[in-house]
Formats: C-alpha cells, structure tokens, sequence
C-alpha cells in the first residue's frame, strides 16, 4: 500500500509508513456504477432485483419504434418472471420496477402491434 504523504511501498497490513511515520489511510473501495445506481434505488438492508432492472433497460429499448413489437413481450415476459423471483426470495425489492415494467411493456406491445395492423388494413384499402 502506497502513503499518500510520501509514495512510499508499504506492506498492506501496514498500518504507519516505514519511510516517514505517518498513518497510512485506507481508501474506501470505489462503488461500480451498477452499485451506486442500486444504492439509490432500494432502502438499506435491501438487495436490488436485478432481474426486474434488467426486464425495466429492455422495456426501455422497446420504446424505439419497431423494437417494441420485439421487445416489448419480451420485457413482460422478463418481468413476469422477475415479479415471481421477487415473490419467492425474500429480501429483495423491486416491486415497483417490476410493475412499471409489465405496465409499460403492455401498452408498448398493444400500440406498436395495433399501429402495425392498421397500416395493414390500410394499405389493404388503399386504391
């Protein structure tokens, strides 16, 4: 472990600097990404359903006009399952995530399903 007041190479479980005697300070493990956004979105003592984060990122993409007719059951398909692996282990949270997600899919898949039929039927009817 290096001292910040000096540079110097000291062992890890060195707690003062061998060269100038000053307290080696341990630094705090910087959190991933992946861990700051899990901190902010479930309490303490609380273990993020990362299957109903990732069902919510694909119903996300599904917004894009044509990936919704794709990933739009996909993203429900995903979240049903993560709605069950919340219900079966307990301690995890994502309840809410996991309901915007079967919402939003829904009404994704419905409207880009439905818009694709009526263009059908309207070129059907075209002359």
């Amino acid at each position: 472990m290096r001292c910040l007041s000096c540079d110097t190479e000291n062992p890890d479980d060195a707690k003062q600097c061998s060269k100038c005697g000053k307290s080696i300070a341990r630094r705090p493990r910087r959190r991933s990404s992946a861990e700051e956004i899990e901190a902010t979105l479930t309490p303490e003592g609380e273990r993020c359903n990362a299957a109903a984060l990732r069902a919510y990122h694909v119903c996300l993409f599904g917004l894009v006009p044509g990936l919704g007719l794709l990933l739009g059951p996909v993203s429900f398909l995903m979240g049903v399952l993560a709605s069950l692996r919340g219900r079966r282990t307990p301690g995890f949270s994502g309840r809410g995530m996991t309901a915007a997600t079967l919402l939003l899919s829904a009404v994704i898949t419905a409207t880009q399903w439905i818009g694709v039929a009526l263009m059908l039927t309207g070129w059907r009817a075209a002359p």
